[in-house]
């Protein structure tokens, strides 16, 4: 019923930003944070809370949603602040570099709040504890999504020459690294961005060519 995003605009080369929530059946748009210096995407998604960051902080909001009537712990979450891992849970601000130094990318919590899902720019992608143990190494894992049950976890695995992408498949790969499948496998598309939708066995992504695709699973 709602799309909520983060729309940037630079102003003497600075980047300032806004977080807009627009209605799908009224149309109408509400601006939720306005022109900020520091401002994270959306940090949850599909609850009745919405959780971002601004210059440090950890926002909380409820927002009416009538798809999703479960609540979501939106204690902790993960996000990304001068390519630092950083935790916020109970308060807390936490710095999280499992591997040491280095450029984080796409960290995301498990569905149980046990395990975080992350990429290290030249590392790979790898899921580890709360206490920086790596629990397993997915290698070339871009743009990982765990899957509503946790068990799985969906990603793109890109090529480029520089300039633009000559090859992207979806993946799907075990939690734990040990089953891996090609759900793609084109040689005329290049696919990338999977997200899980709410329904468990459905994966969207779009394409190079901008076309988005809703792909179904079958789970023996």
């Amino acid at each position: 019923e709602q799309i909520i995003f983060r729309k940037n605009e630079f102003v003497k080369n600075l980047k300032y930003s806004s977080l807009h929530k627009f209605d799908l059946k009224t149309g109408n748009m509400e601006i939720m944070e306005n022109r900020t210096r520091n401002l994270t995407p959306p940090l949850n998604k599909n609850s009745n809370a919405l959780s971002y960051v601004v210059d440090k902080k950890l926002i909380v909001k409820n927002i009416s949603n009538n798809l999703q009537k479960s609540e979501v712990n939106v204690s902790q979450v993960v996000t990304i602040e001068n390519s630092d891992m950083v935790l916020y849970s109970n308060g807390e601000r936490i710095v999280y570099t499992p591997l040491g130094k280095g450029n984080y990318l796409w960290p995301s919590i498990s569905p149980d709040g046990t395990k975080l899902l992350f990429t290290l720019a030249g590392k790979g992608t790898f899921v580890s504890d709360f206490e920086g143990n790596i629990i397993s190494e997915l290698g070339k894992a871009h743009y990982p999504n765990w899957s509503n049950n946790g068990k799985w976890i969906v990603y793109m695995e890109d090529y480029d020459d520089g300039y633009n992408v000559t090859d992207s498949e979806i993946f799907l790969v075990s939690a734990d690294g040990k089953e891996k499948v090609n759900l793609t496998n084109t040689d005329d598309i290049n696919e990338m961005y999977p997200s899980w939708s709410q329904v468990d066995n459905e994966i969207v992504y779009n394409t190079t060519d901008g076309i988005i695709y809703k792909l179904k699973l079958k789970i023996d």
